[in-house]
């Protein structure tokens, strides 16, 4: 699985394994390699997400909400290696 990050305008993006239309001109996924997907503005609500995803993405809103604080949440992403380009900063970070 590959976690592909963009900024776009449009729906015009291809699969990088199918070669397929992600999505229709509608907005909907077109995809059959396509599991889910979360928008900036409302990154606890993930758009299309495959059942099997699910049950995975509840529990993670479950640990969420049982953390302490965005601290020892933060604390927790330290653990996680970035990928290449990505960092991760606290909120309070100027």
């Amino acid at each position: 699985m590959q976690l592909i990050q963009l900024e776009l305008d449009d729906w015009n993006f291809f699969c990088p394994v199918t070669g397929l239309k992600v999505f229709n001109d509608d907005g909907k996924p077109n995809a059959p390699t396509f599991r889910g997907g979360w928008c900036h503005e409302a990154p606890d609500q993930p758009i299309h997400l495959a059942d099997v995803l699910k049950p995975l993405w509840q529990s993670y809103l479950e640990a969420q909400l049982a953390a302490e604080d965005t601290e020892t949440f933060r604390r927790s992403c330290g653990r996680w290696s970035c990928p290449t380009g990505w960092r991760l900063r606290s909120p309070h970070a100027r």
